[in-house]
């Protein structure tokens, strides 16, 4: 299980879903879609005056994380050495 976070680079399609939505992250390269167990998406351009935006992944399999997110494990891991 773990977390992941990065830039968010939002589609048009970005602020004109209804509340409550149901979001769905993507590999930008291939377009698969990252199995996860819940998404949040917390917009602060507001109140910090440019575009920031934070997305929150949970993702239970350990297996998916590393495939779609190698290199926060690697980063871990190196921790350690």
């Amino acid at each position: 299980m773990g977390f992941a976070f990065g830039k968010v680079e939002p589609t048009d399609l970005y602020g004109k879903c209804p509340a409550p939505a149901v979001y769905r992250i993507y590999d930008s390269k291939t377009g698969e879609e990252v199995a996860s167990e819940l998404v949040t998406v917390e917009d602060h351009s507001t109140i910090v005056g440019h575009q920031c935006i934070e997305v929150t992944i949970l993702i239970k399999s350990s297996k998916v994380y590393r495939k779609f997110f190698k290199h926060h494990v690697e980063a871990y891991e190196k921790k350690f050495k």
